[in-house]
């Protein structure tokens, strides 16, 4: 005699045996779509951000030469070619300047009206006649060293830095030009 089981209805059971190949190319065709959406949009974020943190430099710069010209200014200076202005009182010459303006040196021009906060962060260096100074995010510099100066051809081959002109007459002020193309 056959064992009887309670539940069994005389019907042969039906086990479930996974998902159908229609649900799994549902599954993979909407998984897609949401990839082909949401990756260019976190990418586009990515760059976006980068772009952003260089702006915010760009103004720091900005806000740090305007306030280097207030004491060249009101110490006599704004009108010298190269001269250098006391920030702290101290009576000696913390940044230097041209026409007013920090200079674009990497030792004691704009990276000292900006302090040394900016440091770990930044990668930076100034071309050969210095006229131009140049800045990235660590992240992005090719070989950056954080907080240091890196020659140049580290900084401007990643498409993605800040340029400060200084100026090189009285009258204009400094340009803060940014390349975003690599970013």
């Amino acid at each position: 005699m056959a064992p009887s089981y309670p539940h069994h209805s005389g019907k042969p059971s039906v086990q479930p045996r996974g998902f159908t190949t229609i649900e799994l190319v549902t599954v993979i065709l909407l998984m897609g779509i949401l990839a082909s959406v949401a990756i260019p949009r976190m990418l586009g974020l990515d760059r976006d951000a980068k772009i952003a943190t260089l702006r915010a430099m760009g103004a720091a710069m900005n806000v740090a030469a305007v306030q280097v010209y207030a004491q060249a200014i009101m110490q006599g200076v704004n009108n010298l070619a190269l001269s250098s202005v006391d920030l702290d009182g101290d009576g000696t010459g913390d940044v230097q300047t041209r026409y007013g303006y920090p200079d674009s040196t990497r030792e004691t021009g704009i990276t000292k009206a900006l302090d040394s906060s900016f440091e770990p962060q930044w990668s930076w260096s100034s071309n050969g006649s210095r006229s131009r100074f140049y800045m990235t995010s660590t992240a992005i510099s090719i070989g950056g060293i954080p907080g240091n100066y890196i020659n140049n051809t580290r900084v401007t081959p990643t498409n993605c830095y800040i340029t400060y002109f200084r100026p090189s007459a009285t009258g204009p002020n400094p340009r803060v030009e940014y390349e975003t193309s690599g970013c």
